[in-house]
């Protein structure tokens, strides 16, 4: 029974939807650019991500922010016009 309760513990945490605020607004897994755009800005960085023949596949959104003294940045990347992924890293 234990097993069970563990083994449904981690499947529920692995397929948790990566998330963030900004703005006062939440950005989710499966929103759109267009979404992103309207509630985080113009990011102050766009790296083109491509496949091992140079084709393009997403893109990469960078955003540098500076909350209460707190700096962190947060990378949204794109593919097929949505959020494929959120990852912050605090500086």
């Amino acid at each position: 029974m234990k097993i069970l309760v563990l083994l449904i513990v981690l499947t529920s945490t692995l397929a948790a939807a990566d998330t963030i605020r900004m703005n006062k607004r939440i950005i989710t897994d499966g929103d759109s650019e267009g979404a992103v755009m309207k509630i985080a800005g113009k990011p102050d960085r766009r790296i083109q991500l491509v496949n091992k023949y140079g084709a393009g596949v997403g893109e990469k959104w960078v955003y540098y922010l500076d909350t209460y003294g707190a700096e962190k940045t947060v990378e949204i990347t794109l593919s097929g016009g949505r959020v494929q992924s959120i990852t912050e890293i605090r500086d």
